[in-house]
Order: C-alpha cells, then sequence, then structure tokens
C-alpha cells in the first residue's frame, strides 16, 4: 500500500476522511483496552490508535484521513470497520468510499416510472403511500398521499422530490413536528444511496442543497449513514390535527431503482383524519 503523488483528492477520498474521523472520535480508548499515558486532548480514538488496531503505519493511515489517494484493499477496510465498529450501512459506505465492493450499482431503466400494477397497488392502500427513484423524485402516489403531503401527479411539470420538500418547502416542514430528527434521518439514508447510485446528478443535488438549506448542510457535514429501517412518523396537518402513522420502506420487485413508502394509520383517529383530508381535497378540485 503506496501514496500516489495525486495532490487533489477526489470528493470521495474527502468525505472518507471526515466520516472516518468522526467515527473514530465517537469511540472509547478505554473500550478497546488502550491505557492513556500523559494529557488526554480527546476522549475519542486517535489516528495511531486506528492504525494500530489495523495493523498498518501511522503515516499510513493518517494519509488515508488526510485523503491522499493511496490504494486500499477489501481486507484492509474489513479491519477498518470492524476496528470502528461499524454497522452495516457504515460498512457499505465505507467499501464505496473506498471504490471496492459494494452493493451493486442500480442503473435506471429506460422510461423510469411506475408500472399500472404498481399504481393501482398504491390505490388499494389505505394509507399514504407513494413511489420514489434514484433521485428521491416521486413518480407515483396514491390519494391519501397527494392529500398528506400536497403531492399533485401527472400535474407538476417537475416531480416533487423528497429532500427538496423536506428541507426547501415551509408547508411540508410544518407538518412535520419532529423535523429536525426525521430529516437528520432522511439525510443519513439519503448519503448512502447518493453514494451507491454513483449518479452525477445526485451529486448536483447535494451541492445545490447545500447551498440553499443551512440545515442540510450541517446534517451533510455529519457525515452519518444509515440503512433503511421501519419507524414511527408523527404528522400535524392544520386541517385534521395530529396524525399517527407507521412507516415502511419497500424495495419494488424487478424494479430495483424504485422504493415504495408507505404510512399506515396507527390509531382510529389519524385513519379519520386521512380520510378526511381526501374528502377535503376532493372537494377543492
Amino acid at each position: 500500500m503506496t501514496e500516489s503523488s495525486d495532490t487533489n483528492p477526489s470528493r470521495p477520498r474527502l468525505e472518507l476522511g471526515e466520516f472516518l474521523k468522526k467515527k473514530r472520535a465517537a469511540l472509547k480508548r478505554s473500550d478497546f483496552g488502550i491505557e492513556s499515558a500523559g494529557p488526554i486532548r480527546s476522549k475519542g480514538l486517535r489516528r495511531e490508535d486506528v492504525a494500530y488496531l489495523t495493523h498498518v503505519s501511522l503515516s499510513w493511515y493518517t494519509w488515508l484521513e488526510q485523503g491522499k489517494d493511496i490504494s486500499v484493499s477489501a481486507r484492509f477496510l474489513s479491519r477498518l470497520a470492524d476496528a470502528l465498529r461499524l454497522d452495516e450501512a457504515e460498512r457499505r459506505y465505507l467499501f464505496r468510499l473506498c471504490g471496492q465492493q459494494a452493493p451493486q450499482g442500480r442503473p435506471l431503466p429506460d422510461g423510469a416510472g411506475a408500472s399500472p400494477q404498481l399504481v393501482r397497488l398504491l390505490g388499494a392502500i389505505r394509507g399514504a403511500a407513494f413511489v420514489i427513484d434514484r433521485r428521491w423524485d416521486v413518480v407515483a402516489a396514491n390519494r391519501y398521499a397527494e392529500a398528506l403531503f400536497g403531492i399533485r401527479l401527472p400535474v407538476q411539470a417537475q416531480p416533487p422530490n423528497v429532500m427538496r420538500l423536506l428541507f426547501l418547502d415551509g408547508a411540508h416542514r410544518a407538518l412535520m413536528p419532529d423535523w429536525e430528527s426525521d430529516a437528520r434521518k432522511a439525510v443519513a439514508k439519503f448519503r448512502l444511496d447518493v453514494r451507491e447510485a454513483a449518479m452525477p446528478e445526485l451529486e448536483a443535488m447535494v451541492a445545490e442543497l447545500r447551498g440553499l438549506s443551512a440545515e442540510f448542510d450541517a446534517f451533510w457535514r455529519e457525515a452519518a449513514v444509515a440503512s433503511r429501517t421501519e419507524d414511527r412518523r408523527v404528522f400535524r396537518h392544520p386541517a385534521v390535527g395530529e396524525l399517527r402513522l407507521g412507516y415502511t420502506l419497500l424495495d419494488v420487485a424487478g424494479r430495483p431503482d424504485l422504493r415504495l413508502n408507505v404510512y399506515v394509520p396507527e390509531d382510529e383517529s389519524s385513519v379519520q383524519g386521512l380520510d378526511r383530508l381526501v374528502e377535503i381535497g376532493s372537494a377543492g378540485r
């Protein structure tokens, strides 16, 4: 493993350095049986600790954190992931940043969009359900999602984008009493998708959002990544009050570029609230 002469590291290498520094800073030296000698500069692992745990020289590991273009092996990355106690999503993210084997990329097929069968499935769901593509654009939505989130398809010239709704749409943000927590989780998931997709338009979207939203920029700089999990969300709509919904994100069979987002009411009050929103929406058309 040798250092390259390249002194202009790519964005993934810079992200790698930020990610590694944040992950080692979150760990305690005492958890690894490392005794401190002399004044303690920080509670987290030091670079020399990680170098020791991964069996490389301090200089070489320092170059890695500095984003220099050095070659890394899959074996080393596995040791590094173990040393930093990365979860599954973080491990995949680490490998992707280093150009190593990662979950297979999912290029967009020609004529991307929801099939008629998928649209019919959305219509049968009694809950807010919509489909997003690799860019997190909404390509299909049922009447509950349209009523709750203000989505209008295919009337809108540009498809609604989940990240832009979260960070640039004040009305959408007002629906979410736990906006900061929910938005931070979304950015962690989006970050992993951006790196796995390797699509220039996603990189451009990140740059745009970082320039337009201080909150997105702050969450992005946290370098957190997360895999998809089920969750519970609370929305507060001015017309019907609080809605408590269980959230699930599913891959679409045969269309790995699409994902189905489903928000199912968790109590009768939320069922009635969603029904009322659909009635209000229908009356307003």
